[in-house]
């Protein structure tokens, strides 16, 4: 078992734009590992958020109208 807890994920429509875009704006920046724990404190989203979107990655850019 491990002692860390896994993310649960979020349906697409719980995930905000302010926090994709945050995500986005930061991946496009190319200073971090995108994967790594840094990125929620520099978006300002928890693990939940920060694993969902992720997850629904190409969901949330062709929803905000971005090329992927």
């Amino acid at each position: 078992m491990s002692r860390f807890a896994e993310p649960n994920l979020l349906p697409i429509w719980l995930i905000t734009r302010k926090d994709f875009l945050a995500y986005e704006d930061l991946r496009r920046r190319g200073i971090v590992n995108m994967m790594l724990p840094e990125v929620r404190a520099l978006c300002g989203f928890d693990k939940d958020t920060h694993y969902s979107i992720m997850h629904h990655y190409a969901a949330l850019q062709h929803r905000e109208g971005m090329k992927p």
